[in-house]
């Protein structure tokens, strides 16, 4: 199972999308997490991949102008619910169960360390949740 993760800067930018995904799909991953994956390009990405082999997605469809986590892979994904997510980490964490491989996967694109406490309080959930 090859897992790659991609911070694309606020959506990667209609100049810079094409480019983006040919490097994510020549890499050849079984499952994709994209952070910073934004509402306007989050659609646009799913569907390219999708050409790719890579059908299944999950988004955390934040708000316009919001970061959020796309997870995409080639096998079926069932979203798993954490309802103890503090509101900092609501369009920032997804989690979903692959059955077919038996595997979990946990996207998680924590808070600037300049917003000190979010930070803070995102990686405490985080620990939490790895225990």
């Amino acid at each position: 199972m090859r897992i790659l993760t991609w911070n694309i800067l606020h959506g990667g930018g209609r100049h810079r999308l094409p480019h983006l995904l040919m490097a994510m799909v020549e890499l050849r991953p079984d499952v994709i997490v994209v952070t910073e994956a934004r509402r306007r390009f989050a659609g646009q990405l799913a569907a390219a991949l999708a050409d790719a082999g890579l059908s299944h997605h999950l988004h955390t469809d934040p708000p316009d102008n919001t970061n959020g986590v796309l997870l995409v892979s080639r096998f079926p994904l069932q979203r798993t619910a954490r309802p103890d997510l503090p509101e900092c980490l609501r369009y920032r964490w997804i989690e979903a169960d692959l059955p077919d491989s038996g595997l979990a996967v946990a996207g998680v694109h924590l808070a600037e360390a300049a917003k000190r406490t979010e930070h803070t309080l995102g990686w405490r959930t985080l620990l939490r949740a790895a225990r």
